[in-house]
Formats: structure tokens, C-alpha cells, sequence
């Protein structure tokens, strides 16, 4: 499983069932996408929200046609993206860029039956080198959301001007942990910068958000590269 950072250690724990269903789903799932889009915004957004590897799965690399994280647009994007796709996006959390590869690590919550499925994915340097999934209980999403959003290292709200973060690259790596949670009426969001700048260490208030992070990925199972791959 690969590493979201010196600070964060991801084990695989736990083997989700779970399995989405509905045309929709199963469109969304297969990347059923123009052959022409490739490693597109939309296509990364079903890489996101469903945790099965998909043919465009390892289209994903650092060059300008292939989807970039934004975590801002992804984190606005996608809840739309997960209507089309017949499922209610509950949550979703994006930690990055973190390293000298510039990893992220996203992951989405989904409504499953009485049970929120996990859907992870890890980034690095443009590339999707790993995915894996979970199910968990509702309450523990909902202690998982109290825990990281009363950190005293993370802000309520989108960054705005005032928190030094501008548009662009620049505004990407301003901060490096985006949370949402998604509802009635709107949804509603978190941001944190956890790893400092240059080789200094996180915060004891970040080192505790990330702990909590941690917790969580360690319940996911890999399901990307397949167990046979080198």
C-alpha cells in the first residue's frame, strides 16, 4: 500500500462487500466514458467514488490532457458527479499535495445500505498507484467527521484570501487537507494545513488530524494493483 507521507502510515485491514447497483452504477463503474476523453475530470471523479480499478485506472499519469487534483473543484465537482452516477456522496476527504511527488490521498464516503462504503485512492506525481475500499457503520463516519473537523489545526470553510491562498498552483499547495460533507441544504467544508513547509514537523493539533486520518485508511483493503502484480 503505498504511503501518504512520513506521518501517515496506510495498512490494509478490512475487506469490503459491498457492491453499488443500478445502470447508472454499473456505467459508471466500467468508465463507460468517450474512448477520446482518457484520464479526464470526470473520469477521475468514478475513479474516486467507486473503489473497483477501472481500464482508465492506470491512464492517470503527469502530463497537461490528464486530470490534475484540485481540491477545491474536486471537492465541488463531485457531489454532482456522484448524482449522475446514482449513489449519495456523503463525504469526502483529500489530503495533499504532500512530498517531493506531490501524493495526495482521496477518499470518498458512500451511502450503502445502512452502512457507508470507503473508497480510497493514492496519488502521487499524477499517477493513480493504488486504490482500496471499506464498510463502515454510519456512526463511525460521523465520528470520524467530529474528530477531524474539532482539530485545532482545522478551519471551518473553504480557504479564502484571508487564509494567504490564491488560485492555482500557488492556492493547491496553500493548504493540504480539504474535508466535505454533503446534505441538506449545502454542503459543508473544512481545510487544514497539516505537513509545514520546508522539513519542520506537523503541529501536535496536526499530528492528531492526521492520526485520526490514519485510523480511517487503515480499514481499507487494496483493490488496485491486483494482489498477483509485481
Amino acid at each position: 500500500m503505498a504511503q501518504l507521507g512520513p506521518a501517515v502510515v496506510v495498512l490494509a485491514a478490512m475487506l469490503a462487500t459491498w457492491r453499488p447497483a443500478g445502470p447508472e452504477v454499473d456505467a459508471c463503474i466500467a468508465a463507460d466514458l468517450d474512448r477520446n476523453e482518457g484520464a479526464s475530470r470526470t473520469a477521475f471523479m468514478r475513479e474516486v467514488l467507486f473503489a473497483a480499478a477501472t481500464a482508465r485506472t492506470p491512464m492517470f499519469a503527469d502530463y497537461p490532457t490528464s486530470y490534475h487534483v484540485d481540491k477545491r473543484d474536486l471537492a465541488v465537482g463531485i457531489e454532482a458527479e456522484a448524482i449522475r452516477c446514482g449513489v449519495q456522496l456523503r463525504a469526502l476527504l483529500v489530503v495533499g499535495p504532500v512530498g517531493p511527488l506531490w501524493s495526495y490521498h482521496v477518499v470518498a464516503f458512500v451511502e450503502a445500505g445502512d452502512t457507508v462504503a470507503v473508497s480510497s485512492l493514492v496519488m502521487p506525481h499524477g499517477r493513480i498507484t493504488g486504490k482500496s475500499e471499506a464498510r463502515i457503520a454510519r456512526e463511525d463516519l460521523d465520528s470520524f467527521a467530529l474528530a477531524l473537523t474539532t482539530s485545532p489545526a482545522v478551519r471551518s470553510g473553504l480557504p479564502t484570501s484571508s487564509d494567504s491562498v490564491s488560485t492555482g498552483l500557488e492556492g493547491e499547495f496553500a493548504f493540504d487537507l480539504l474535508f466535505s460533507q454533503y446534505g441538506s441544504p449545502a454542503p459543508v467544508y473544512w481545510h487544514a494545513r497539516l505537513f509545514p513547509r520546508g522539513m519542520g514537523a506537523p503541529s501536535a493539533g496536526a499530528q492528531a488530524a492526521l492520526e485520526t486520518v490514519n485510523a480511517m485508511l487503515k480499514r481499507t483493503k487494496a483493490t488496485y494493483p491486483p494482489a498477483s502484480a509485481p
